[in-house]
């Protein structure tokens, strides 16, 4: 079986396949940009029972949650529909937090799970756990840093970034939008 640079065997079939459906509803869907988006979000978690295969995250592992988390106002704006918690939408853009994300419980669980954000949704870490702490170095899947992992990530990326100039273009941290 050939494999794709970074260890992971071609994307199946049925999950390209799933590609082009959502591709088609992105396109031809006359929805709100926040139904769309519900769409994106479906088919990635599609993706990751594939990527569940092959990933070291697991349930309760909350490495990622503390670090930057840039979302589009968008996707906070999804958040806030979806779950009532407040939105600050004051224009202030910030980076390097050291604080956890403020949707994690104090049992390291995403109490937003469900409408959790496209970045929390793609970011895929292979190698052992332990490379996740900090001062470690992890192999990365669905980061900028990998290109996003594959060309359907990538183009998910663009279209949101297209998409959010309609509630102002904005993209800054979870924390920025959501605070504990």
């Amino acid at each position: 079986m050939e494999f794709l640079e970074g260890g992971l065997p071609p994307i199946p079939d049925y999950l390209l396949k799933e590609a082009e459906k959502l591709n088609y509803i992105l396109d031809n869907d006359n929805g709100d940009f926040l139904d769309k988006l519900s769409h994106v979000y479906d088919y990635i978690d599609k993706f990751n029972e594939y990527l569940g295969n092959y990933a070291a995250c697991t349930k309760g592992c909350s490495h990622c949650c503390k670090i930057d988390v840039q979302i589009s106002q968008a996707e906070a704006e999804l958040i806030h529909i979806k779950t009532k918690v407040p939105i600050d939408l004051k224009n202030s853009i910030s980076y390097g937090y050291t604080t956890p994300c403020p949707f994690l419980s104090d049992e390291n669980n995403c109490k937003i799970y469900k409408y959790r954000p496209l970045p929390c949704r793609m970011l895929h870490a292979f190698g052992s756990p332990d490379n996740c702490k900090p001062g470690n170095v992890q192999n990365e899947y669905g980061s900028p840093a990998s290109n996003f992992g594959n060309h359907i990530f990538l183009s998910l990326v663009q279209y949101i970034h297209m998409n959010n100039k309609a509630f102002g273009g904005t993209f800054r941290d979870i924390r920025d939008y959501f605070h504990r």
